[in-house]
């Protein structure tokens, strides 16, 4: 019994190191399976034999041992068999698995013997070579796939290093069928039987990619040394070509100002591509097409056909597959074919990578011109403007002081670097308070006088960490500024003194002493035209120009600098007048000089005993001193003309009062007192008298109102006046003066307006205007009214069909001098009493173009 134990134990120890092999669980029932077969069969042979030997009659448990015995026998043969059998499936299956795995490889697969020759190869490795069955190589040395030059190469470096690590992995240079060569990867292991183990890879596509993903970053790097996005679009264009090989490519630049999208640059064959379809030149992308389209919504837009494109900007072009790429602001990038889906992904995203590059290049070029335009800028401030740049530390110390404004003080740059501010500037309190309160956190402006002129200056406190570590600030001189609005202050001083004086030499004293006092021109004098003859006569000079000269000279025509610039009207500037051969004396003490006209009255003459003292702000302030100057001597002269027309007018409002308004009342009460005692045809001539002496007297009425009108010594009484009878009363006398003229009215009934008696006159006088200055064949007159409910003013347009009124007298046929349209009409009442009239009535009276033609005369008249 011990046998069959001892060999049941060895089962079960055999059957646990089967449980932790690798086998799997199939196998493992598979030797299971086995071993009960082998169970069975010996097991039925062993109880045959046990059957015999109880027939022999050998008791039943002596003879039980054999059929355990020849189970267990059985059980231990069963499971070796079943475990070589289950070793032999798993390597059957696995050498199935390599041979499929080697003929589905993408990968070209070998094996060669000792020799070198082929045993193995799959169909991968055939096309590899350009070979179309595997047989060809079996038998043939790997010599077969390559170049003299390459085996040599292989023999020599490659296989030495192969024999020695047991593997080798690089690149090769392989040799096809046809002679042509590729780049390829290859992976070379040693069998143990001396034989190789040959994996190899054609990587002809991943050496175009990385050339092209090397020829991205070669353009990158030109576009990061391009000096402008023209250089740049080049770039692009060439690369598109060069890197993808598509040669129909071309960008278009963006004009915004007519919102379309030009022909900037584009390859040679492009253009040929362009011209053999009958187009001159590449086309201008208008606003309604779809390449417009692409470029405004800014997105890669891939077309595999061009010709399906919807509103394509060129429908006769036989292009293919097309990629939009918008260079953002700038432009658009085309890249085409002349096939239709030829444009695959892989180069659609090298495409807009480039493009991606290129739009961050000139982004950049922007923000660089941006950058150095404010550098430029700030350069020249700093270079050309009277500015010092400075730098204050927390310890009131100087650590930085300079620009050009410096050099107007002759100081030189970083001179006070290291001294404090109390040391530079103790005594000026607004620099050293102004530093204290930038020092405290404050931004400052504040204006101080150093070295003799005067500085606006800006402190601007400076922080790091929560703490002011210092103050930075500009000075800028403005000196001159600050001089020329004093003097432009003391000329509107002056000028409004000079304006309320009708004395001509009290204004010359007045414009001599501002020279003087106000605008540092101490030598100045004012000469005049003499109304006697034909000379310049001194009316007015300063205190020290009548110390230098005492009596000034009297100059006459031709005889001086300041004839000459009266007679030319034109300003006389003389660095050193003695140099000038025209100067009235020729042992003048003079040298600076300024000589200024003053229109027709005369001249201004400014001048220092020291050369070269005048500078601009002196000739602009004394230019503005003449213009004023003029002005209220020309102001004094229209007072003293309307003052005489004035006394005339008020002469003849008198004489019309007493004179002729009496002797009309004679007349009147003769002519009554005839006609109470006359009949007949002596009494109606009685009555003709008398009604003409009333109408006189009405006329002389509101003449004298004009006349009190326009002499101001009247005060004309406004009230409340209905405009819409007094218009349509002038209306109907015009008519039934001039019935062939067609009127055309819009009129309210009852509206009031703040006039007086005179008011139909007014509007007569323009209504019949429009008549008698137009051909009346075809005339038509509209008179119309505008108003609102509000309290605005009130709007009578009296428009015409005929000839119009030309721009350039719109404004002075209101004006008493122009009497070809002030004439006298009814009762003698002009376009001038109109303009007078309605002023005094607080409105306005303006004439426009009617449409289509003639004239248009709108009065403005206010609300009582």
């Amino acid at each position: 019994m011990g046998i069959p134990i001892i060999l049941a134990l060895g089962l079960a120890a055999y059957g646990g190191w089967l449980v932790q092999s690798d086998l799997s669980p199939n196998r493992i029932r598979r030797i299971a399976l086995w071993s009960l077969a082998g169970i069975v069969i010996l097991g039925l042979f062993a109880t045959w034999e046990m059957y015999t030997h109880i027939l022999e009659g050998e008791p039943f448990l002596e003879t039980f041992h054999e059929l355990l015995l020849g189970m267990t026998e059985g059980a231990v043969i069963g499971g070796v068999i079943g475990y070589y059998d289950a070793r032999r499936k798993d390597q059957y299956l696995e050498a199935e698995r390599a041979h499929q795995a080697l003929s589905a490889s993408m990968d070209g697969i070998a094996i060669l013997n000792e020799d070198g020759e082929y045993e193995t190869v799959n169909q991968a490795h055939t096309e590899v070579y350009g070979y179309d069955d595997p047989e060809a190589f079996i038998g043939k040395t790997w010599h077969l796939c390559y170049t003299e030059e390459e085996a040599a190469h292989v023999e020599e470096d490659l296989m030495p290093q192969l024999y020695k690590e047991g593997s080798w992995r690089g690149e090769l240079t392989g040799q096809r069928r046809d002679g042509s060569t590729f780049p390829q990867e290859i992976t070379l292991s040693v069998r143990p039987d001396g034989g190789i183990v040959c994996v190899v890879r054609d990587i002809t596509e991943r050496k175009e990619q990385e050339h092209r993903l090397e020829a991205l970053h070669s353009v990158t790097r030109e576009f990061l040394t391009a000096d402008t996005p023209d250089e740049i679009i080049s770039e692009i264009v060439s690369t598109a070509d060069d890197m993808l090989g598509y040669p129909l490519t071309a960008v278009w630049t963006y004009d915004a100002d007519a919102n379309r999208l030009r022909p900037q640059t584009a390859t040679q064959p492009a253009q040929q591509f362009a011209a053999q379809a009958g187009l001159d030149s590449l086309p201008v992308l208008e606003a309604n097409s779809t390449e417009m389209e692409i470029f405004q919504d800014d997105e890669v837009v891939l077309v595999d056909d061009y010709q399906s494109l919807e509103d394509r900007q060129v429908t006769e072009v036989p292009l293919g597959a097309v990629l939009f790429l918008p260079l953002g602001e700038y432009g658009l990038l085309n890249i085409g074919s002349p096939e239709s889906g030829a444009i695959d992904a892989t180069d659609q995203f090298l495409a807009e990578i480039l493009v991606a590059n290129a739009r961050a290049a000139i982004d950049r070029l922007e923000r660089e011109q941006e950058l150095a335009t404010r550098e430029n800028r700030l350069r020249t401030i700093v270079e050309n403007v009277p500015v010092i740049l400075f730098a204050i530390n927390q310890h009131e110390e100087i650590t930085l002081q300079v620009g050009q404004g410096l050099d107007e003080v002759d100081i030189e740059q970083n001179q006070m670097v290291g001294a404090t501010v109390d040391d530079m500037f103790g005594d000026s309190s607004t620099v050293t308070d102004a530093v204290d309160r930038a020092l405290d956190g404050e931004s400052v402006e504040a204006t101080a006088a150093l070295w003799g002129r005067t500085y606006e200056i800006w402190y601007q406190p400076i922080e790091a960490d929560g703490e002011i570590t210092s103050v930075i600030g500009v000075a800028m001189d403005v000196t001159e500024r600050h001089r020329r609005e004093h003097g432009i202050r003391a000329l509107h001083d002056a000028t409004r003194e000079m304006m309320q004086e009708t004395d001509r030499k009290t204004i010359c004293r007045i414009a001599a002493e501002t020279a003087q006092q106000s605008l540092d021109l101490p030598m100045s004098a004012i000469w005049l035209r003499a109304d006697d003859r034909i000379c310049l006569e001194p009316v007015a000079w300063s205190e020290q120009a009548e110390e230098l000269f005492g009596e000034l000279p009297v100059f006459e025509p031709g005889e001086s600098i300041s004839w000459q610039a009266y007679e030319e009207g034109e300003l006389r500037i003389f660095e050193d007048v003695s140099e000038a051969d025209e100067r009235y004396n020729p042992e003048t003490q003079i040298r600076s000089e300024l000589v200024v006209p003053l229109g027709e009255y005369g001249v201004l003459n400014s001048g220092t005993t020291q050369a070269g003292q005048f500078d601009e702000t002196d000739v602009v302030l004394s230019q503005l001193l003449a213009a004023n100057t003029r002005a209220a001597l020309e102001r004094a002269d229209r007072e003293e003309a309307l003052q005489r027309q004035t006394d005339q007018m008020e002469f003849f409002n008198s004489i019309l009062r007493h004179d002729v308004l009496n002797g009309m009342t004679v007349i009147r009460g003769r002519a009554e007192f005839l006609a109470d005692e006359l009949e007949g045809e002596q009494l109606r001539d009685a009555e003709t008298i008398v009604d003409w002496s009333n109408d006189i007297t009405t006329i002389i009425q509101r003449v004298r109102t004009v006349l009190d009108t326009l002499t101001g010594s009247g005060d004309p009484q406004l009230e409340p006046v209905d405009l819409s009878p007094a218009l349509c009363s002038e209306i109907d006398r015009v008519r039934a003066t001039y019935p062939e003229v067609e009127f055309e009215t819009d009129i309210p009934d009852m509206l009031p307006v703040q006039a007086n008696e005179l008011l139909g006159e007014v509007l007569g006088n323009v209504i019949t205007n429009a008549v008698d200055h137009n051909d009346t064949e075809g005339l038509r007159i509209s008179v119309t009214v505008e108003h609102d409910e509000t309290d605005g003013p009130v709007t009578v347009r009296i428009a015409d069909n005929g000839r119009g009124v030309p721009d350039d007298i719109k404004e002075a046929i209101f004006r008493r001098e122009e009497t070809g349209h002030a004439k006298s009409t009814g009762s003698g009442f002009g376009l001038f009493f109109v303009d007078s009239m309605v002023t005094e009535y607080g409105g306005d009276v303006w004439v426009e173009d009617n449409d289509p033609q003639g004239a248009e005369f709108i009065i403005e008249l206010p609300r009582p």
